[in-house]
Formats: structure tokens, sequence, C-alpha cells
């Protein structure tokens, strides 16, 4: 029996990404933060190149798009 393991380190937007395609591949992944999900994206006060955003939404906005 083959065992796939994972640990992402960091929810930011590369960790997210990461944990959702290793989900895809059917491996579960264990993911570690120290603070709350989205990274330095957290700080961003307008993010314009979003697809399906074109008017521009803040990083905190654009992390509750996220699903968890």
């Amino acid at each position: 029996m083959i065992t796939e393991k994972a640990v992402v380190i960091g929810c930011g937007p590369a960790g997210l990404a990461a944990a959702r395609q290793l989900k895809l591949y059917g491996i579960e992944p264990l993911v570690y933060e120290r603070d709350e999900p989205g990274g330095l994206l957290l700080n961003a006060c307008s993010v314009i190149n979003y697809p399906g955003a074109p008017e521009g939404l803040s990083g905190r906005e654009l992390i509750s798009r996220f699903p968890l």
C-alpha cells in the first residue's frame, strides 16, 4: 500500500493553491499557518488583477472568497 503525506507550511495564496492541488490528486495535506489564512495578501489594499473582479477588491475580501 502506498501512502502519500504532504505538509504545506503557510496559508497564503501559494500555500492554499498547493493544498488545493494536492487534494485534486487525492492527497490530504496537513496545512500549518502561524496566524490567519491569507499571508501577505491580508495587507493588500487593492487587488486589481484577480479574474472575475475587474473593479478590484481588498486582500481581505479576496481571501474571504477562497474555499477553506
